[in-house]
């Protein structure tokens, strides 16, 4: 499927698309892979625009799971008419002016995410004026203009779009996967999840431009989340101090400093899992992205950066680009399995994207 293994950019067949009124262009697939990588394409970059290139990528690009968003009976009514007609407006852009024709031609001009990010001043004045986080950005699009039910529930009645990982600081010094860290995150705060989280899970790690908690974290590919809902097949025990003693489903043991492992064992067959779909990096003030273009654990990957270079040095085009990373998946995987991972990325054919992947992720997201 798709071009795993080769080197070149195949020519594959186009993207299917319709200009019927307030319809979706279907996003891209692995056979689309051709079409999508080299120079000038993907979003364009300019002035700050990277959180939102690099946000709007990951969940539109390959990803329909927030498609029912652009459709005009999703949103909400606001209490203000005023609001909730540019709040129709906005999302009247964001489906005709930013996704359609991304998925459509495989490039978007950096002046359509301009006309988006004035639109949406009106609810943050810093979408014009500076820089912003890529979950400042989500927030005000799923909150303040589409006024959307948050995404996750927790067992302490708190609901929200995203989960902040929280760890221990004894635990920080290993190389964990998202999974483990995930679980540990809920435990420590003695927390569950009240069901499973739609249309997607959005996870964000604990950071700053000079400070991470771990060196290397690992994406799961697929996230085991069974015994983390409160109406699991078991349930977990929890110590005061935040640790997990020990829980009914198996052997678990988060020793101060050791490298957690996590073997699931239940007395139900039935498992509750989330596959990762995107990745968004931040490294210094450069954002970048990750997308698996299909539903497999083994498809490809693609590497997006919306500021991948200037045209001449001192001009204001930017070029953006896209890499496929056909063994992506593979390589997860493999590192998944490893105890020694820092072993592991010393062989050549591991690609410097890899390894910012590994050191520089911020948002997970998963469906």
């Amino acid at each position: 499927m798709g071009i795993r293994g080769s080197k070149g950019c195949a020519n594959r067949a186009s993207n299917q698309h319709s200009s019927t009124a307030n319809s979706i262009i279907k996003p891209w697939t692995e056979q689309n892979l051709g079409q999508v990588c080299g120079h000038e394409k993907g979003i364009q970059g300019w002035r700050n625009s990277g959180y939102l290139d690099a946000t709007l990528f990951c969940i539109f690009s390959f990803s329909n799971v927030l498609d029912r968003i652009l459709l005009p009976g999703y949103r909400k009514a606001d209490n203000s008419r005023n609001e909730t007609l540019i709040s129709g407006h906005v999302q009247t852009i964001l489906r005709d002016e930013i996704v359609n024709p991304l998925r459509k031609d495989f490039f978007l001009p950096a002046g359509k995410v301009m006309k988006l990010r004035k639109e949406m001043a009106v609810f943050d004045a810093k979408l014009t004026s500076e820089e912003m986080d890529p979950l400042e950005f989500m927030y005000v699009l799923f909150s303040e203009v589409l006024n959307l039910e948050e995404f996750l529930s927790l067992s302490s009645g708190q609901s929200d779009y995203f989960h902040q990982i929280l760890v221990a600081r004894e635990g920080r010094g290993r190389t964990p996967t998202i999974q483990q860290i995930f679980e540990e995150s809920l435990i420590v705060q003695e927390l569950k999840l009240k069901g499973v989280p739609k249309p997607v899970l959005i996870l964000q790690m604990s950071r700053t431009n000079s400070w991470k908690s771990f060196e290397y974290i690992i994406p799961s590919l697929r996230m085991d989340i069974t015994h983390l809902l409160e109406e699991g097949p078991s349930s977990e025990k929890f110590q005061k101090d935040g640790k997990l003693k020990q829980s009914t489903f198996g052997n678990t043991l988060l020793g101060s400093g050791e490298k957690s492992t996590v073997f699931r064992k239940t007395e139900s067959n039935r498992r509750v899992t989330m596959e990762l779909f995107a990745v968004i990096c931040i490294d210094g003030h450069h954002v970048t992205s990750f997308v698996k273009s299909g539903p497999s654990l083994q498809a490809p990957w693609v590497y997006f950066d919306s500021m991948g270079q200037t045209a001449t040095p001192g001009s204001d085009h930017i070029i953006p680009k896209i890499r496929v990373l056909p063994e992506m998946g593979v390589w997860l995987t493999r590192l998944e399995d490893s105890l020694d991972v820092k072993k592991i990325l010393q062989e050549e054919i591991f690609s410097q994207e890899l390894k910012l992947l590994l050191t520089d992720s911020y948002i997970y997201l998963y469906s």
